[in-house]
């Protein structure tokens, strides 16, 4: 099936379009100077109307285009809650397996050190 082709926007229409977007799009701060921008839309609001309120020819695609390229990317609630939740989960099991292994290492250096094998008590390691 053949993709039918896209016109480019006018000049007026991505001035116009750059001012709809202004009104309705939202950038969101950065938490670090390298992370690329985000933004999203007010309520109701999306890259489809936005081309329709400035020309029932545009489509979501014109408008999606010129935002990333002006505002960035939209952020989408909810999108990483259960892969956040999977690497908390890993997390806390890295944890439970530190604490057990320091408690290895500080017995098995006690256990040198009273068997007079070899003095290990400087390689104990002190839980904070």
């Amino acid at each position: 099936m053949a993709r039918k082709p896209v016109r480019r926007l006018t000049q007026a229409e991505t001035i116009l379009l750059h001012e709809v977007l202004k009104q309705h799009v939202k950038v969101l701060p950065k938490t670090n100077p390298e992370d690329r921008p985000l933004c999203e839309f007010e309520a109701g609001w999306d890259d489809e109307r936005c081309a329709k309120e400035v020309s029932a020819e545009l489509t979501a695609v014109h408008a999606a285009n010129l935002r990333i390229n002006i505002f960035g990317n939209l952020f989408v609630r909810g999108a990483n809650e259960d892969r956040i939740e999977r690497l908390e989960e890993q997390v806390n099991g890295l944890i439970t397996k530190l604490e057990e292994l320091t408690a290895k290492h500080d017995k098995l250096c006690t256990a040198l050190s009273v068997n007079r094998i070899h003095d290990a008590r400087y390689l104990r390691i002190v839980q904070s």
